[in-house]
């Protein structure tokens, strides 16, 4: 092999290495981007859980629930969960006034079923927007009770 045909390998190498290497490099980097990244804003802040924030709900009632709701992007829904941690769920969405607006307050009465047991459960309060982000706050010792009757 003479020198001038090395030179034109190695040339043709490296070209072809260029050409290969600089589309996979564009492509790592591209998936490393802080472009994918999502920077939507969402806060939710309970103002209220039960009546007068007694954290308390009656049971074949219903518990209070506001919260201020800030977002970037439009909402979609608000989802409500209760649960006892003992496979006892209430849960709720609520769309309607909320869907659409980027701010918000969530003012609701959260039906509380004549069969739901008595004791702590746990509040869970997700923002859905529109574009598919969501953040969630949780909060703990919601007491459910059955309404107390007088005796006379």
């Amino acid at each position: 092999m003479t020198h001038t045909t090395a030179i034109k390998l190695k040339q043709a190498t490296a070209t072809l290495a260029a050409i290969l290497i600089i589309p996979l490099m564009a492509t790592v980097f591209s998936a490393c981007s802080d472009d994918d990244d999502d920077d939507t804003t969402i806060n939710i802040d309970l103002e209220e859980v039960g009546h007068d924030n007694s954290k308390e709900g009656v049971i074949g009632d219903d518990m209070h629930l506001e919260a201020n709701i800030t977002a970037d992007d439009l909402i979609k829904q608000i989802d409500v969960k209760l649960d006892n941690g003992s496979g006892y769920a209430i849960e709720a969405t609520y769309t309607g006034k909320y869907a659409g607006v980027k701010n918000t307050l969530l003012h609701e009465h959260v039906e509380i079923p004549a069969d739901a047991p008595e004791g702590t459960y746990t509040l869970t309060v997700t923002v859905r927007t529109q574009n598919n982000n969501w953040r969630e706050v949780t909060t703990g010792g919601i007491e459910l009770k059955k309404e107390e009757t007088e005796k006379n």
